[in-house]
């Protein structure tokens, strides 16, 4: 059996704010680094740790290396590319764009970010990395860093889901998810655990 360590990066100051993010090259806030460093003593408490990948993007290299030395990057890991969106407070796009976050959030498959990524050319690109990074048949525990849109995509893509679940799921900042494989078998063990970051962890930040 393998286990797929889902980790969605700590806490940036666009978290705190509300602001989306996508492909911004972000560093972690003061917060985030502490929550990094908490979320490293912890994957080392429960996991036997054979490998390390991350996002590209610097909040979570930054989180990466928290855990350990040697990580493997992969731009496949990046979020979804939001386009015109990035940049803006989510409750003011939740306004502008109703028809289109509504698409988004029932994984509509004509959905697209405007100037941005489509959903399903999004999805492409995630089963890409599953492919590449040869996540399927992976030995031990292996730590996957990256952001919210990807672990919810990784999961329904991982898992056979359709990818109206994917609207059902979410990733605090710091928060470890869980996706076991043996043989054919692949298993949810755990979503959005964040119980090691309480000393940190406010409901504001769940962006």
């Amino acid at each position: 059996m393998s286990r797929l360590i889902l980790i969605r990066h700590c806490e940036t100051n666009a978290n705190v704010e509300g602001t989306v993010q996508g492909r911004q090259n972000l560093s972690l806030s003061e917060r985030g680094g502490r929550q990094a460093t908490l979320v490293g003593e912890y994957v080392h408490q429960e996991f036997s740790v054979n490998r390390i990948i991350s996002s590209n993007r610097r909040r979570c290299t930054q989180t990466a290396k928290a855990i350990g030395p040697i990580v493997e990057v992969s731009p496949l890991l990046r979020e979804i590319d939001w386009g015109d969106w990035e940049g803006k407070k989510w409750n003011d796009v939740k306004a502008e764009y109703p028809d289109d976050v509504t698409a988004l959030l029932t994984a509509d498959p004509n959905f697209s970010t405007p100037n941005g990524d489509s959903l399903m050319s999004f999805i492409e690109r995630i089963d890409d990395a599953i492919t590449e990074l040869n996540l399927k048949n992976t030995d031990g525990d292996t730590i996957i860093v990256t952001h919210e849109g990807t672990v919810r995509t990784m999961i329904t893509r991982l898992l056979g889901w359709d990818p109206s679940h994917m609207g059902n799921l979410v990733a605090f900042p710091g928060s470890v998810s869980i996706v076991t494989l043996e043989g054919n078998r692949r298993k949810l063990e755990l979503l959005n655990h964040y119980e090691h970051l309480t000393s940190t962890y406010s409901e504001e930040i769940q962006n």
